[in-house]
């Protein structure tokens, strides 16, 4: 019982960090018109969201389901979840690609030339982002 009652307080503070987190970098580019400017930062308020329909969709169905040891909501809800665990998880995977093919196109290594960016503009020499 005592093994429960951590794996409970464990899996919740996951799931309440992750939403918490997810919804501050949300706020913070929404917010603050200098990271609206930086528009790369749209693949990473993009990433948050889905991230945060996994928190809020997928993990607490998850913890129920490692908590009583078994699926206690019938088929159906079942291959949903498992077809948002997913699609969610994929769109996560896919928007952190999107993000380092972008960074890779923009900030080139050294001796390489920047070849245009996937959305950001090329950076001018000497700036920095």
């Amino acid at each position: 019982m005592l093994k429960q009652i951590a794996l409970i307080c464990f899996l919740s503070l996951v799931m309440l960090m992750s939403i918490l987190g997810n919804l501050l970098v949300m706020v913070a580019v929404c917010k603050d018109r200098q990271l609206r400017k930086i528009k790369t930062n749209y693949f990473i308020v993009s990433l948050a969201f889905a991230d945060l329909l996994v928190s809020v969709l997928v993990m607490p169905f998850g913890a129920i389901e490692l908590v009583h040891q078994h699926w206690i909501y019938g088929e159906t809800f079942c291959l949903v979840r498992t077809s948002l665990d997913v699609l969610l998880t994929t769109a996560s995977i896919m928007h952190l690609c999107c993000i380092a093919l972008d960074r890779t196109r923009t900030r080139p290594l050294p001796g390489e030339e920047a070849r245009g960016a996937v959305l950001t503009p090329r950076p001018e020499s000497g700036q920095t982002r």
